[in-house]
């Protein structure tokens, strides 16, 4: 048991508004000041996301009392491929409750396989085509209700095999009608398209089977863009302009796109989210963040922040080059800031961009404590 702890699970989580998140030891925190967010009055227009009530309604959101209580949560990766049938996949809550986790997040979908229960969906010949498949999830769920302790779904929506190969018309390609792969998980789907209402329908079923969140990981779709899809129609028609052809951060029509893609992920993230809460309210919707911090990507803006129950980001994600479009090293002539005035205000942005909701900062594990301890205080002190 304490080499399967010490191998395979990590902690996340937040302390007052410091996230944290340990992995053999990974404390994460943000407590870091204010600052004025800035946003168009055409984006906010345009969005007319479902929680803008969240902005300037008469109560902000407040995440459930038992997520604020848990500050300091669990985190696996144990996927059914490689570990059903091991002491650790059939074991995961008791050995978080061994180190004294009461919430803890499991994935229920690792990449492009089949979800790894009987879903409804898809239908094919008016028959639910995975009605039979085992349902792993169940027993996750009363392992940890058992005990006391909550569970959040690491769900992988950006692929699925079974989905790409009975509706290619939902599959990403790039410009010259290749199809646009996931470096390890299979081929994207355009999850703007009819695909979302297959992947809420599977959250339905997550929730009433009690799971008490969602886990939404990565950068939602390509990170180039995605053609060839519902989206590519959809920006024709809102915007009367063709979809680019070159991939090129310095051409404005690309970046029109990218900006029309984020805005149509936070749509649907939108949509998701209210369509589980209007069942399920204290079900928490965790969504990624990854270009936010590095503040120039048009890929995600700080919408999707505000949106999210609880936004997550990782701890160097401020600095990466290809996130901030390599400005410094294609501009000499800027001064570039030290690494961690960068991911301060990075951190900062979620915070602030989320109403004060904590952000899920997450880092790899740590050696020793020493370290730890640092990478926490980095944060806390921001």
């Amino acid at each position: 048991m304490k080499k399967m702890l010490k191998r395979f699970w990590r902690w996340h989580g937040s302390i007052g508004r410091i996230i944290v998140i340990a992995g053999s030891l990974v404390i994460v925190a943000c407590e870091p000041i204010a600052i004025e967010r800035v946003e168009s009055l055409e984006s906010q227009q345009k969005m007319n996301l479902t929680r803008d009530d969240r902005q300037h309604g008469e109560q902000a959101y407040q995440l459930p009392a038992w997520f604020e209580e848990n500050r300091v949560q669990g985190h696996t990766r144990l996927s059914v491929k490689k570990w059903l049938g091991t002491p650790e996949f059939a074991n995961g809550a008791t050995g978080f409750a061994q180190l004294g986790a009461v919430v803890f997040s499991r994935h229920v979908k690792t990449g492009q396989e089949d979800p790894w229960w009987p879903s409804k969906v898809p239908v094919v010949n008016g028959r639910p085509l995975l009605i039979n498949q085992p349902n792993h999830i169940k027993q996750m769920i009363e392992e940890g209700r058992a005990k006391g302790m909550r569970m959040l779904a690491y769900y992988f929506h950006s692929t699925d095999k079974t989905i790409a190969i009975l509706h290619p018309e939902w599959v990403c390609k790039q410009p010259d009608g290749k199809v646009v792969a996931h470096r390890r998980r299979g081929d994207y789907l355009d999850i703007t398209s009819p695909y979302r209402e297959i992947v809420l329908q599977r959250l339905l079923e997550l929730a009433e089977m009690g799971v008490d969140g969602f886990f939404f990981d990565e950068v939602h779709m390509p990170y180039d863009g995605c053609w060839g899809t519902p989206l590519q129609e959809a920006f024709r028609q809102e915007t009367g302009r063709e979809a680019p052809t070159v991939i090129d951060d310095r051409d404005p029509d690309y970046r029109r796109y990218l900006q029309f893609t984020a805005s149509q992920v936070e749509e649907t993230f939108a949509y998701w989210r209210d369509s589980v809460h209007r069942q399920y309210p204290e079900v928490v919707f965790e969504v990624s963040t990854t270009t936010v911090p590095a503040l120039i990507n048009p890929r995600m803006t700080t919408n999707l922040v505000r949106l999210a129950d609880s936004s997550k980001n990782e701890f160097f994600l401020a600095t990466a080059k290809r996130l901030n479009m390599r400005v410094f090293e294609q501009n000499s002539s800027l001064a570039q800031p030290a690494d961690d005035i960068r991911m301060a205000l990075g951190w900062t942005l979620l915070r602030d961009a989320a109403d004060g909701r904590p952000p899920r900062i997450y880092g790899g594990g740590m050696p020793n404590q020493e370290q730890a301890l640092a990478f926490a205080s980095a944060l806390v002190s921001s």
